[in-house]
């Protein structure tokens, strides 16, 4: 190494300021890394991709006892879920937060309804649930979210929609369906929302009293 430095002495800089560079870079690079850690895919993006969902918290009055969920398609009933709210002082925080919606199709059913409860308590989860059922729709449904239902307050002891979404044919062309009378109808699912002072089942007839 010293020989050829003798007899080329530009070299030797050379590979000096070659091996500084390439020390310069390799630092730079390692400052600039960036850590790297494997995380779970959003509920989010899995129903942007296969379905529609809401949620929503709703804070509780401390005479409530029970939130009844149900979702009907036209005018029947597909599934329900009731959550109890145990008793609490007039200065204890409590909400329950709902999550409803669908997926489909998915595995082996072609449509999915569900419906999560959470009941949180001075900012800790106390109790939580779901419940789910399996539609039999026509193959292939698309699945058209509708909205803007829920006002932002909401009266005990009163039937309210939280969400709803209606099943299309995504065939270009498809005919859609119609009544007798030749009128445009809808395979519609809604989910209402009821809050309850007793501990009782959920009035089911009074579905049809206040405006979806």
């Amino acid at each position: 190494m010293m020989r050829f430095a003798k007899r080329f002495p530009f070299a030797a800089r050379s590979w000096q300021v070659m091996l500084l560079a390439l020390a310069m870079c390799a630092s730079g690079l390692a400052a600039a890394q960036a850590s790297v850690a494997q995380t779970e895919i959003s509920g989010d993006v899995l129903l942007a991709l296969l379905g529609t969902g809401q949620a929503i918290e709703i804070g509780l009055p401390s005479d409530v006892r029970l939130v009844h969920v149900v979702v009907t398609r036209g005018d029947a009933m597909v599934d329900s879920r009731s959550t109890n709210v145990e008793p609490r002082s007039e200065d204890q925080s409590v909400s329950v937060t709902l999550s409803v919606g669908a997926l489909g199709p998915t595995l082996r059913c072609p449509l999915l309804v569900f419906t999560h409860t959470s009941v949180t308590r001075d900012g800790t989860v106390s109790q939580h649930g779901m419940s789910s059922g399996c539609i039999e729709t026509a193959t292939p449904v698309r699945l058209v979210p509708r909205g803007g239902f829920l006002p932002t307050s909401i009266d005990v002891e009163r039937w309210y929609v939280v969400d709803g979404f209606t099943l299309m044919d995504p065939t270009p062309g498809a005919d859609r369906p119609t009544d007798e009378q030749g009128r445009r109808t809808f395979d519609e699912f809604v989910f209402h929302v009821y809050l309850s002072t007793e501990d009782a089942p959920a009035p089911i007839e009074q579905l049809g009293e206040h405006a979806r």
